[in-house]
């Protein structure tokens, strides 16, 4: 998720969502809005709820 967010994602609907759900999305695309599935928005938050890791420094150099 973090890969396509960083690409320029702003939508996302699950393949089951359903054909209303997927209308949305199409139409939030078209005017440069984001529409992202409930169940991935529970997914997000929790992700970066998450304390983040410092990076580890290169040894050997």
């Amino acid at each position: 998720m973090d890969g396509a967010l960083r690409s320029g994602a702003t939508g996302f609907p699950l393949k089951d969502s359903g054909p209303t759900l997927l209308i949305e999305a199409v139409r939030a695309a078209a005017v440069n809005d984001a529409l992202v599935s409930p169940s991935v928005t529970v997914r997000l938050l929790q992700h970066l709820a998450q304390p983040q890791r410092a990076a580890q420094p290169a040894s050997g150099v």
